[in-house]
């Protein structure tokens, strides 16, 4: 088997890796899909990320179904990637702590390109997150 079948088959089983992924994203959002945006809330507490979607913890209250503007900026890059979104499920949290915290709701939301080479400049970091974190500097798989 290659690497990449490797590496494919531990995500897939495994459907809480995403969440063990630390990538350094800031994720901005804006309710409804305009393209004058003026205010952005932000950045939320990102969970984890896919190329087809994002999971954050945030303060306000956002019902399913919610069209959103993303905004994600990726490390040290100062040009944001730009998603249409829409929120696919939604839970708030009962825990009292995460309320003061401003984390009461936590959002599953499904993001579309808005241009395919930003689109792919995302899926690139997430892909090379990826082999950074199952893969050494020789390209050999990590112990576990």
């Amino acid at each position: 088997k290659s690497k990449f079948e490797i590496i494919k088959e531990m995500i897939s089983s495994d459907k809480r890796l995403c969440e063990r992924l630390r990538l350094p994203i800031k994720v901005y959002y804006s309710e409804g899909l305009t393209k004058d945006i003026t205010e952005w809330i932000g950045p939320v507490l990102l969970d984890n990320a896919s190329g087809n979607g994002l999971m954050f913890h945030c303060d306000k209250d956002i019902p399913k179904g919610k069209k959103l503007n993303i905004r994600l900026f990726i490390e040290d890059d100062l040009k944001p990637i730009d998603f249409d979104g829409e929120v696919i499920w939604a839970r708030q949290k009962n825990c009292l702590a995460n309320m003061e915290k401003g984390l009461g709701f936590l959002y599953g939301v499904f993001i579309k390109e808005k241009d395919i080479k930003e689109y792919q400049r995302f899926v690139t970091y997430i892909t090379d997150s990826i082999i950074d974190e199952y893969l050494d500097e020789r390209g050999k798989l990590r112990e576990e």
